[in-house]
């Protein structure tokens, strides 16, 4: 038996004669299941119970079952009761979110060669860039070559460079580019449709910080039609000088695309980046750049119980955007909804060290078992009500530690874990406030994985009232 919902079963007359199968439970929101197996007389067959892997613990008719495997019970002809015991605990799973990656190769300055003309940086491939924003790859008109589509009109992209720029203190001074485009959603004869702009950035590369703002700005792109073909654009170039860029932590370059009522698709191979830096440096040379973290590992946190996983349960605003009244047929359900909350929605879990007992890891937890107030089984998973929650201890994080991916609306990857209490910008110089957890089909705003920091002074986390 693959689950210990409750469901009734009759099985093919080659299993047991026809034997029948049904289980009585409140799986997944108890710990305890019942099946019943009836065996027409003359026959028997055997029933196998899959015991999860997160039920430590678990028992079959009394006896010790272990997680993660079949447990065989003999059913002769006749009726078997087998009674399951799948115990819930709260557990936290870390290493979530995306893992780290290396940088591309860095592009250093060099002494010999830096001085004397502009250091290109690659940008010809996919794995040159990172893609945010609605931004993808597409297939290209230059045969051989992928494009980069800028998203849908009303999006705004970033695509930002992998390449660390890493100036061992000497400043920024010159950036030069240059791309190819062709412009898609082309109005018809006699209408403007304003074209996508696209401006030139310099990121932190840990925090992704917009250091500089727009460097250069090409004027909006829509000469050059992707619907009305007759090629890509010729190169547009760009230069920018008598900057003065710290250059002592590794930077990155990046494109922000704004693409008002149209986009663009540039071809890998059209885009070109090169810079230069000052002669002097401005302190003392940090070593050379080894092993640069593009994506450092989130080792971010979730918080399970049973078969569940948790998540936030914030107040939501909803909004319709879209009905298909007026179309026939007529489609009342068929609704485009804009959800979003205004409540504060990032928080740092504070967690017990890897090292400690399981048990201490979720000692700043509490399963409370009472539901909202007006949750139903007949609607187990209504996204306004919940039938019970895990409170656990966080902190509040300031936007600046984690919020949105540059330009949009969209939860930006959690910062990497743990945190440090301080950096992380907590409020209140990290004080821990109490945050409530629901399944997770029980919320439409789903914020499930959280950065975590450790208790104050290491110690274990405090309990939660």
């Amino acid at each position: 038996m693959a689950t210990l919902a409750p469901f009734n079963a009759t099985l093919p007359s080659t299993v047991g004669g026809g034997a029948s199968v049904s289980v009585e439970s409140r799986y997944p929101f108890e710990e305890d299941a019942t099946v019943h197996v009836a065996v027409p007389p003359g026959f028997a067959t055997t029933a196998h119970v899959r015991i999860p892997g997160w039920a430590v613990g678990a028992t079959v008719n009394g006896a010790t079952a272990p997680n993660g495997t079949l447990v065989a019970v003999a059913c002769a002809a006749g009726k078997t009761r087998i009674a399951v015991h799948l115990p819930m605990a709260i557990r936290v799973e870390r290493g979530w979110g995306v893992l780290g990656e290396s940088a591309a190769s860095p592009v250093a300055y060099d002494p010999k060669k830096s001085r004397t003309e502009p250091v290109d940086v690659p940008c010809e491939t996919s794995s040159d860039w990172e893609l945010q924003g609605g931004a993808a790859l597409a297939s290209s008109r230059t045969s051989g070559a992928q494009d980069i589509r800028s998203g849908g009109p009303g999006d705004v992209a970033w695509l930002v460079n992998r390449h660390p720029i890493w100036g061992l203190s000497h400043n920024l001074t010159e950036l030069h580019a240059s791309l190819s485009y062709a412009a898609g959603y082309t109005p018809p004869a006699g209408v403007r449709k304003l074209g996508a702009t696209v401006s030139l950035h310099v990121l932190d590369l840990a925090t992704k910080v917009d250091l500089s703002g727009a460097l250069l700005t090409w004027p909006p792109l829509e000469q050059y039609s992707w619907d009305q073909w007759r090629g890509y654009s010729p190169p547009l170039r760009a230069s920018v000088s008598h900057l003065a860029i710290a250059n002592a932590r590794p930077l990155v370059l990046a494109l922000r695309v704004v693409n008002h009522e149209r986009n663009v698709q540039m071809p890998l191979p059209s885009l070109a980046l090169s810079l230069r830096w000052s002669a002097d440096a401005t302190d003392v040379p940090p070593s050379p750049v080894t092993n640069v973290s593009w994506s450092p590992a989130a080792d971010a946190a979730v918080v399970r119980r049973g078969p569940l996983l948790f998540a936030l349960h914030p107040s939501e605003r909803v909004r319709v955007v879209r009905s298909y009244e007026e179309k026939l047929p007529a489609r009342p359900l068929a609704v485009d909804y804009e959800i979003s909350t205004d409540d504060h929605w990032a928080f740092a879990l504070e967690l017990a060290p890897l090292t400690e007992a399981a048990a201490s890891i979720v000692a700043g937890m509490r399963f409370d078992p009472k539901p909202s107030s007006r949750w139903s089984e007949a609607r187990p998973f209504s996204t306004d009500e919940y039938p019970f929650s895990i409170v656990a201890r966080a902190c509040a994080l300031a936007n600046t530690t984690w919020g949105y991916y540059p330009g949009t609306k969209i939860t930006a990857q959690p910062p990497p874990s743990p945190l440090n209490r301080t950096a992380a910008a907590c409020d209140d110089a990290g004080r821990t406030v109490s945050i409530r957890l629901v399944p997770f089909g029980g919320t439409n705003v789903r914020i499930a994985v959280f950065p975590w920091l450790l208790p104050r002074a290491g110690g274990p986390a405090a309990a939660v009232a």
